[in-house]
Order: C-alpha cells, then structure tokens, then sequence
C-alpha cells in the first residue's frame, strides 16, 4: 500500500513537473499573439483654442484648417485664434486650461479624459466664464485626434468659440 502511494505522488510530481512548462508556453504564447491587438492608453495630449468669430473681412488661418468643416457650419464669415494651450493627461486625470477670451477676459476650461474604445475617446468639458458662471458642461465622446467645436459665447463685436481636440496614444 505505502509503495501504491508513492508511486502514486512520483507520478503526480512527474506530470506537474512536465505540464506546468507546457502550460506556461501556453499562457504566455497567447499573451505575445494578443499584445499587437490591444492597445492601452499611456495618456493622451489634450489641445485647446478658443476662436474669435465674426462676420467681417473673412481671416482664414492655417493654424484653424483642420475646423475649415465643422466652423463652415455656423454662421461668420471671419475666425482667428485668440489663444491656444496644450497638456499631457493621464486618462481619468483632469486637466485645467486658462484661456483667453474676448475683450482680453480669461475664461477656465477643465478637461477630464476618460476612456478610449474603437479610436473614440469619452471626454468631460466643464466651461467656465470670466466670472466663474457655468457657461458649458458636458461628456461626450469624440474621434480621437479630431477637433470638435462645442460650443460659443458672444457679443456684438464677435462670438468666442472654444475647440478641444484630444489626442490618446
């Protein structure tokens, strides 16, 4: 009976002796044929610009062609750039943007990239005017490394236009 059983456990050691390798092979083989097809964010480069809109002399700038569609849409005929700021964000991070508006007012722009799925990336705005008012605050999800223009604020002498574009790799 004793020689049964360790006969018994000899062999139970052998097959762990050769299966555990066999089974590593496997585990990590599948996580090397895996690897190209998933793709984790390391953080994501997050731009900002706010825009002054109007209806005088039209002022095309290179800096604003990638929105040539999307401002085409509204209603002005002139746009340039009134400031521009960039960040690096870790998902889930947010970022805080001080940006010039108009009549030289400074307005606050909080970005929180969430998650990125099928090359689109879900993104919190929170818009804040010169003085402190809520002017804008929404989630959505944008096309990663696009532009989306979201929304205005305005007077008679023109409207300014904010365009976040977040750029995950």
């Amino acid at each position: 009976m004793r020689t049964k059983s360790l006969l018994h456990g000899l062999v139970v050691r052998r097959l762990v002796f050769l299966l555990v390798p066999v089974f590593y092979v496997f585990i990590f083989g599948l996580v090397e044929v895996f690897a190209d097809s998933v793709v984790v964010p390391r953080g994501c480069l997050v731009t900002v610009r706010s825009l002054k809109a109007s209806n005088g002399e039209n002022r095309g700038h290179e800096s604003i062609s990638d929105l040539q569609e999307q401002l085409g849409a509204l209603p002005f005929s002139s746009y340039e750039v009134i400031d521009s700021k960039q960040a690096s964000l870790e998902l889930s991070s947010r970022g805080r943007f001080d940006i010039a508006g108009l009549e030289s007012s400074t307005h606050k722009v909080m970005v929180l990239p969430h998650f990125v799925a099928d090359d689109q990336v879900q993104v919190t705005v929170d818009w804040q005017g010169p003085q402190g008012e809520r002017l804008l605050s929404t989630k959505l999800k944008v096309v990663n490394n696009k532009s989306v223009v979201l929304g205005s604020d305005g007077n008679d002498d023109g409207s300014m236009i904010l365009c976040v574009r977040v750029n995950c790799s």
